[in-house]
């Protein structure tokens, strides 16, 4: 008994280290993560600079010294391989006029754990970092440069639908054109909120035409690469309605209409009921007539 208790002790002693050791980046990302995609790449050798010289920690990390960190960005996650071979994974944040806050984890040469956060930055082909590496008996700033791809111009954090205001498609297969403005990141994905009421074709670029396919009001939105989004609606009434202020045609058959007609072919609207006013077509006895709401005034009227 003595001799089993003393090798399961030992078991445990062996992994010790492969638990106290495991990849913390395991922890910062996995295979199921949704990459969400920017419209930038900061990716890069990235190596102290200024008075500093090559020392991107200051005070040192422990350990054997980080003076090189080779970053690479796929949509908003990021692996990191130092000059001393260890690697730290981490992830982006929103992307504001070029500029996105990250984080990392990882360790030192002599095994202690490290996180690093702070803001990658670019301008033109120049990517910087700078903010906080923090061990359990260190807390240093670090910073560096590296040559990155060329950041997009014209990012303000904003886009936006021309036309935005509400647009009235009356009939199936009316079409309205839409166009997105110049200061996202493209390129621009488009979706309907339903596809039984219409479609949009292009699916993807600055500009796309929106064809209406059925009744009942609709969504529009546009997405550029670093996930922002703006939203229009279309209007879709059903046929032989009408929105204020707009005219609908209802068919009725000959002869009266609510009991009455006026001496000149009119037809009133129903005492109580109207919320617009009624134009005869073809005298006093029409074979169809034409509505027309008054605008700003909501209600039913009765044919």
């Amino acid at each position: 008994m003595k001799r089993t208790g003393w090798m399961v002790v030992g078991l445990c002693l062996a992994l010790l280290p492969l638990i106290l050791f495991a990849p913390s980046g395991c922890e910062v990302g996995s295979a199921d993560s949704v990459v969400r995609m920017l419209g930038i790449d900061f990716s890069g050798f990235y190596q102290g600079y200024g008075t500093n010289g090559t020392q991107m920690v200051v005070p040192p990390n422990s350990g054997d010294e980080v003076t090189l960190l080779n970053l690479r960005q796929n949509g908003d996650q990021l692996e990191v391989i130092d000059n001393n071979g260890i690697v730290f994974r981490g992830v982006l944040g929103n992307l504001v006029d070029q500029t996105a806050s990250f984080t990392l984890a990882g360790q030192t040469t002599v095994g202690n754990s490290v996180t690093v956060s702070g803001t990658l930055t670019g301008e033109g082909t120049e990517g910087t970092m700078s903010g906080t590496w923090i061990e359990p008996d260190l807390y240093a700033t670090i910073s560096g440069k590296a040559v990155i791809n060329p950041a997009p111009t014209g990012v303000v954090g904003e886009i936006n639908i021309s036309p935005s205001d509400p647009i009235t498609l009356s009939s199936n297969q009316n079409t309205q054109t839409y166009t997105v403005n110049d200061t996202g990141s493209p390129p621009y994905t488009w979706t309907v909120g339903s596809s039984s009421l219409g479609h949009v074709s292009p699916t993807t670029g600055s500009s796309v035409t929106y064809t209406r396919d059925a009744a009942n009001n609709n969504t529009l939105t546009v997405t550029d690469l670093a996930g922002r989004t703006d939203t229009v609606t279309i209007i879709q009434p059903s046929s032989g309605s009408s929105t204020n202020g707009t005219n609908g045609v209802a068919s009725v058959d000959g002869g009266e209409t609510n009991g009455t007609e006026n001496g000149d072919g009119d037809l009133p609207p129903v005492p109580g009921a109207a919320a617009g006013v009624f134009y005869s077509i073809g005298g006093r006895t029409p074979s169809a007539t034409s509505w027309a709401s008054i605008a700003g005034v909501s209600g039913r009227d009765l044919l």
